[in-house]
């Protein structure tokens, strides 16, 4: 008797999601997507000399960002500009920067207010 339900469960299911894959949905709308990968610049060569005493420094994936630790303090570039962004210390809530190996990217942490 059991073995019966469950051939009707399975029955019932498929006609249902048969039904709504192939009469419901069909022209119930349009998905647009556009790809912006494809459109991304290319990164170009960019040089940097780094101050004495820096330590864990990391570039950013596109190439445009270099962020460091100076001392206590970490210093966040625009390699483009050679302008400094960004100078954050502890004083300012920063209490973990973060390398992932391998990864590319920087995990900067902060204490909340």
């Amino acid at each position: 008797m059991i073995y019966g339900w469950i051939l009707f469960s399975v029955i019932a299911q498929t006609i249902v999601l048969s039904y709504m894959n192939f009469v419901y949905l069909p022209g119930r709308g349009t998905v647009r997507a556009t790809l912006y990968e494809e459109n991304a610049p290319a990164v170009k060569n960019r040089s940097f000399r780094l101050p004495e005493g820096t330590e864990k420094a990391v570039v950013s994936f596109d190439g445009i960002y270099v962020a460091y630790t100076a001392g206590n303090k970490l210093v966040i570039v625009n390699l483009d500009s050679k302008k400094t962004l960004k100078e954050l210390s502890p004083s300012d809530g920063i209490y973990l920067f973060q390398v992932a190996a391998g990864q590319g990217h920087a995990d900067l942490f902060h204490k909340g207010t």
